[in-house]
């Protein structure tokens, strides 16, 4: 009887123990912190007449770019839709 109790009390101060670590680290859908984002952007100009372009992966924090990675080669573009490229965040 007595082991049953022991047994009991061991179980349930596991169980409250596990559910206050996965609150604590952010795996009860807390995981995503708000002011940080990616996406990614064809990033273009126009040089000699012709627009030149490259696939880049911006990161962002607070409103600000923290981070600016080019994922393709440069590449040559025959349009005349070129978005502008001020304000990334």
């Amino acid at each position: 009887m007595r082991w049953k109790i022991i047994v009991g009390l061991l179980i349930v101060f596991l169980l409250v123990g596990g559910v206050y670590y996965m609150n604590e680290m952010r795996i009860t859908g807390k995981a995503v912190i708000d002011d940080r984002y990616s996406y990614t952007k064809a990033i273009c100009e126009k040089f000699n007449g012709i627009n030149r372009c490259v696939d880049m992966l911006i990161e962002c924090e607070n409103g600000e770019v923290k981070s600016l990675k080019p994922l393709t080669e440069v590449v040559e573009v025959e349009t005349n839709r070129i978005s502008n490229n001020s304000s990334l965040c």
